[in-house]
């Protein structure tokens, strides 16, 4: 007769309870390492667009103010435009910003009021309203930085060609090549461009570019009396120079802010209802605050003395280098597996900043202006230049 053996209840029950605790471990470690992998790619994926939003806003800054050969500290800018936009650009001067108004940093970061204020207010200091121009909102608390960039075509001037200022034709430069030159089919010929013999600097108006000849023409009706000085350049080269600026503003498919680059239409306001706002142009998600410093030197040692904010400088030519603070977030919430702290703009937050547990990070870095360096200063004011 064979007898039956079997588990008795307390042994089912041991093993079920191993079996279980196995599977919760299993699980906790799975939930882990899914949690520590968000983390990880949230984490990642800022350091990877807060970097190359600084190389891209350093890359202009870099070359904001560059004119060309020109190697000596006392040379100066001369505006030979005479036409006055709506508001005021400065190309000029290289560089200019604006603080938004009472931006003041407390125990507290708040990072969910966000609204927007049309750039024309008050609310940015630095300038009246002509200086900012019309239209477009940016997001409050949060800087504004111009840049006169120079494009990478350096253009020399074809001196076997006549260089007529004034004449039925209007004034044209002849050109050794229209490299980097706008099509001649191009609906906007109209640019900003400084013409350099290494010893005076000529900003000039462009009005048409034709590239069958090889001819520059310029905005003859807008010349001041300085641009006679063309037709005495000896061996002149000539760049372009790009306007842009940076700011923060809410896209209408989201209600966090990012990061935009406008270029700058020479002949128009920031006015949204024009063609030229679709030049601006998303450079990052994410970015909850922008604020810029300005290193100015006063003792022409190339050197920043010290770093101020937009409203607090007086002149625009003294800026050597800038400071860039950028806090970026994640764009999804709960990256991070609890309320973790963030450290901005000198103050460290604690984790009630941040009950969505989105991961947040600075990025700062700062940037000198490669032509301000080598000891070059600008003046705009046109009676300042002293005629050959």
């Amino acid at each position: 007769m064979n007898r039956q053996q079997g588990s008795l209840v307390i042994e089912v029950m041991v093993s079920t309870l191993i079996g279980t605790l196995l599977l919760y471990g299993a699980i906790s470690i799975l939930l882990t390492s899914k949690q520590t992998f968000i983390a990880s790619q949230g984490l990642s994926r800022i350091e990877e667009r807060g970097r190359l939003a600084l190389e891209i806003l350093s890359e202009d800054i870099r070359m904001a103010g560059y004119r060309g050969c020109v190697s000596s500290g006392g040379q100066q800018v001369i505006n030979t435009i005479s036409a006055t936009p709506d508001w005021r650009m400065e190309p000029e001067v290289g560089i200019r910003g604006w603080e938004f108004s009472g931006t003041n940093y407390g125990d507290e970061l708040d990072v969910f009021t966000l609204s927007e204020s049309a750039f024309s207010s008050s609310t940015w200091a630095g300038g009246t309203s002509s200086v900012k121009g019309t239209g477009i909102d940016m997001l409050r608390n949060s800087d504004v930085l111009q840049l006169w960039v120079a494009q990478p075509y350096l253009i020399d001037i074809n001196m076997e060609s006549p260089l007529t200022v004034f004449d039925d034709d209007g004034a044209r430069l002849g050109v050794a090549s229209m490299e980097g030159m706008p099509a001649d089919d191009d609906e906007n010929h109209d640019r900003f461009m400084v013409v350099s013999d290494c010893s005076r600097n000529l900003l000039v108006k462009t009005q048409e570019f034709k590239n069958s000849s090889n001819q520059i023409y310029l905005d003859k009706d807008n010349f001041n009396e300085s641009a006679q000085q063309l037709e005495s350049l000896s061996q002149p080269q000539a760049l372009l120079l790009e306007g842009v600026m940076y700011y923060l503003a809410i896209p209408s498919e989201r209600d966090r802010p990012s990061l935009y680059r406008k270029v700058v239409d020479i002949n128009d306001s920031f006015d949204p209802g024009e063609s030229n706002f679709a030049n601006a142009v998303e450079v990052l998600p994410g970015v909850l605050n922008l604020q810029f410093k300005y290193g100015v030197n006063t003792n022409n040692e190339l050197s920043a003395d010290t770093y101020l904010d937009a409203d607090d400088v007086d002149d625009w030519t003294q800026v050597v280098s800038v400071r860039v603070f950028m806090l970026v977030e994640t764009e999804t919430d709960r990256t991070a597996p609890e309320s973790t702290s963030t450290y901005y703009f000198g103050r460290t937050y604690g984790g009630t900043s941040a009950p969505d547990k989105r991961i947040r990070r600075e990025f700062s870095t700062t940037v000198t202006l490669r032509n301000r360096a080598l000891g070059l200063t600008t003046v705009g004011q046109v009676e300042q230049a002293q005629p050959p």
